[in-house]
């Protein structure tokens, strides 16, 4: 190993005696320079972690551990438990050992990894429960949770007594059933009712969000619709304490938001009613889209901003009606009293809200901000959200996946990042010569506008790979809705939902409630206005989940540290760019639902074509998929395709001359449009494939054609896949239709749920599958199967 040195030694100084001599001391010079700045790099990441910023990495260490075992391909077992345990003994040793901050730092880093990995196994554990496995018809009996209104009806919560086909013990729980608007029962009502229950559902497209996990972790066991009324159950057992406590609660809620919507008729009233008691159910679609559009969206659940508003106006109300009483303001803390109450309000605000989950995190941190300034700590700081961000994730470990809880501490995060640079640059600023009353006014003014375009923009750029990455969709002049719209909400909607929400036990709230209106009615109609002018609604294909995972840490790495260590961000930055150049190329060339009735491909003129019923959030989801901003229920996704009550094919010729002569043979399909165009997929490696139709010429179709049917009756498959390349279907296809088709069945929806594909070359339809919603090995909160 010497003699390996001494050669290296040598084989260099050989490399600089044939140097010229000025050249070997540039060089010197440099790595001299090199070595100094990063000793000098290396002492600023000490004084950070000193100086209490390794704090601020200890909820993203424990973020990681809760990721890392809801990306497990399988469940983990005791093993990998034990292993986490091992891991977080191991950097408790080391942390006690070691003599330098870093070393310190990667071991707590671990453990805090290694904790919250385990921590969500063991909440997983915590909520596991009998659920609904397969579709079936029952009899339900139980208790009215919660009631929400929707356009067409209503969706109750039920805590269950008895399901007709299971036994006490595998009895699941709570279902949410979807009811007719003239059935709907009061919260705390005992009912009687059929319904048709299934499992929820996971996935609806490749990538997608995860309905099942969410409603596994909400101990959701099952869905399903109501047949026929919701019977009132008499008599009947009285319900658990806890069902009684939140039934009062919704109860209360209902009456509340239904009293508002009588005031304020259509979407005003019902965005109202959101804002106040958190009822999102009766906004129309037309506005929900454009509040969506124009980046406006977040102002409709309550969060952070409306929890800031309230406890604000109440802070500052009684801190002001206190300071004015002189003998109450020389002998109390009357700083602390205001937080005191202020903190009451925000429980009281949770509580009627709904206890939703971006409410409960914003009363997590809204709590803590004033807890500081009744404890005389700063109120605004990031140590403050690393706590919160650790709170929430104690409580609700699922959270990390969720997209509104990322952006909100995203945002929350990059503007107190802002606030605190902000703060310093300005102590570092002379003070300001004194001016006239006008100039001072026009100076704030202008601070004003400026810091609402700065927190716009900040948080707009903080939550954007976020959004595109859930949402396929940007807010491209979201700065400007929010510049108009903020205004509006701070100073109009929010105080007179204040002021009605305390005169409503008086009968007084009338001219609040209009105010809270017309001021709601100027919000929409800038978000219609600014979604008018938004290109293509701002749809966009989002990018993979290692480019998003690359531009958040990009993120954290800006805003957790300090100086010159920020400017490293820009490598994880930089990886996120060519990840989304690499990635562009996994775009797939199909998408086949998980239930099997709907395909959706892209042709040769780069126009996409849907095979199955239009309309719906599955064929929305589709569209995202591949950033196509239509409608879901666009004719043009269904004009290249033929459907009968047994199947719908598409075909494309490759000729347009054999266009015009081309149809669907069966009778009662009709003809196909004559303007088709030809599928020409390009080559990629691996593949998964169909038998047979290696010359083109083993069906009816043809050389010149590519055709697909989705089937939905077993009575279509003698002709399907006799005639057709590709056959979809949610059914078990015969073994022998794989000979003449290649074949997606109910096997293989089972196995993959909805699947991404990929066409290869040559004469025989062959595919790969590049993703995939259901995962290889189950999870507790997977599907017992990938069909409905």
């Amino acid at each position: 190993m010497a003699d390996g040195a001494a050669a290296g030694g040598e084989r260099g100084g050989g490399l600089r005696r044939a140097l010229p001599a000025p050249t070997v001391a540039r060089l010197d010079r440099r790595l001299r320079l090199l070595r100094a700045e990063g000793r000098r790099l290396a002492a600023e990441a000490a004084a950070d972690l000193g100086n209490g910023r390794d704090f601020l990495w200890f909820p993203v260490a424990f973020a990681s551990g809760i990721f890392l075992y809801f990306a497990w391909p399988g469940e983990p077992g005791a093993a990998a438990g034990a292993v986490a345990a091992l891991l977080a003994a191991a950097a408790l040793v080391v942390r006690h050992r070691a003599t330098t901050i870093a070393p310190g730092f990667l071991a707590i880093f671990a453990l805090l990894a290694a904790l919250g990995f385990l921590h969500a196994k063991l909440a997983t554990a915590w909520h596991h429960a009998p659920r609904v496995e397969a579709p079936r018809t029952a009899a339900v009996l139980g208790h009215v949770e919660s009631y929400e209104t929707r356009d067409n009806g209503g969706r109750i919560t039920l805590r269950t007594v008895a399901v007709s086909g299971y036994a006490a013990a595998d009895r699941p729980q709570r279902l949410q059933i979807a009811v007719r608007g003239g059935s709907a029962p009061l919260p705390g009502s005992a009912v009687s009712l059929r319904a048709r229950l299934q499992p929820p559902s996971g996935p609806l497209v490749p990538g997608g969000y995860d309905f099942a996990r969410r409603a596994y972790f909400l101990d959701i066991a099952g869905n399903g619709f109501a047949i026929g009324d919701v019977a009132a159950w008499t008599p009947a057992p009285p319900a658990p304490w806890d069902v009684r406590a939140v039934a009062a609660l919704e109860r209360f809620r209902f009456r509340v938001a239904a009293h508002i919507r009588s005031v304020l008729p259509g979407d005003p009233g019902a965005i109202a009613a959101a804002l106040m008691v958190g009822d999102r159910g009766a906004i129309t679609p037309e506005a929900d889209e454009a509040m969506r559009i124009s980046g406006l969206s977040h102002i409709l659940s309550i969060s952070g901003l409306h929890m800031t508003l309230v406890t604000a106006a109440i802070y500052g109300t009684v801190r002001a009606l206190l300071a004015a009483i002189p003998a109450i303001a020389l002998a109390w803390p009357v700083k602390q009293i205001a937080a005191g109450v202020g903190l009451v309000g925000a429980l009281a605000y949770l509580a009627v809200s709904g206890l939703s989950i971006p409410t409960q995190r914003s009363a997590v941190t809204t709590s803590l901000v004033l807890l500081a300034v009744i404890l005389g700590r700063p109120a605004i700081s990031l140590r403050l959200v690393a706590v919160a961000a650790l709170v929430v994730m104690l409580l609700r470990p699922e959270a990390v996946l969720d997209p509104g809880a990322q952006m909100s501490f995203a945002a929350v995060a990059a503007l107190v990042a802002g606030f605190e640079w902000w703060t310093a640059r300005r102590a570092r600023q002379p003070a300001e010569p004194d001016a006239s009353p006008l100039v001072r006014g026009l100076g704030t003014a202008a601070r004003w506008v400026g810091g609402l375009a700065a927190t716009s923009l900040i948080a707009g750029l903080a939550t954007t790979p976020i959004a595109l990455h859930h949402f396929d969709r940007l807010a491209p002049l979201s700065l400007v809705a929010n510049l108009v719209a903020a205004p509006i909400v701070s100073f109009v909607v929010m105080p007179a939902g204040l002021v009605a929400a305390l005169a409503m036990p008086l009968g007084l709230d009338g001219w609040p409630l209009i105010l809270m209106g017309q001021g709601v009615e100027a919000m929409l109609w800038t978000a219609e206005e600014v979604a008018a002018v938004t290109p293509a609604g701002g749809v966009l294909r989002g990018p993979p989940l290692a480019a998003t995972v690359a531009f958040v840490m990009a993120g954290l790495w800006c805003v957790l540290w300090s100086g010159r260590l920020r400017l490293f961000c820009l490598a994880p930055l930089a990886a996120g760019v060519l990840i989304l150049l690499v990635a562009g190329e996994r775009e797939p060339d199909v998408l086949v639902s998980g239930a099997g009735t709907r395909v959706m491909l892209r042709g040769a003129d780069g126009d996409l074509v849907l095979v199955g019923r239009a309309g719906g959030l599955e064929t929305e989801l589709m569209l995202r998929a591949f950033g196509d901003p239509r409608a879901p229920g666009d004719r043009a996704l269904t004009r290249r395709t033929g459907c009968d009550p047994s199947a719908c094919i598409m075909r494309e010729e490759r000729d347009e001359a054999h266009a015009t002569a081309r149809g669907r043979a069966r009778s009662g399909a009709g003809r196909l449009p004559a303007d088709h165009a030809v599928v020409a997929p390009g080559a990629r490696s691996g593949e998964w494939e169909g038998e047979g139709q290696d010359d083109g010429g083993a069906t009816e179709t043809g050389p010149a054609e590519f055709t697909m049917a989705v089937v939905r009756r077993p009575d279509a498959f003698a002709e399907e896949c006799r005639r057709n390349a590709v056959v979809v279907t949610p059914l078990d296809a015969p073994r022998w239709c794989a000979d003449t088709a290649a074949v997606i069945d109910r096997t293989i929806l089972a196995e993959h749920g909805a699947v991404a594909l990929r066409a290869l070359p040559g004469a025989m339809p062959r595919f790969e599958i590049i993703d995939r919603s259901r995962p290889a090995e189950p999870r507790p909160w997977t599907p017992a199967s990938g069909l409905p």
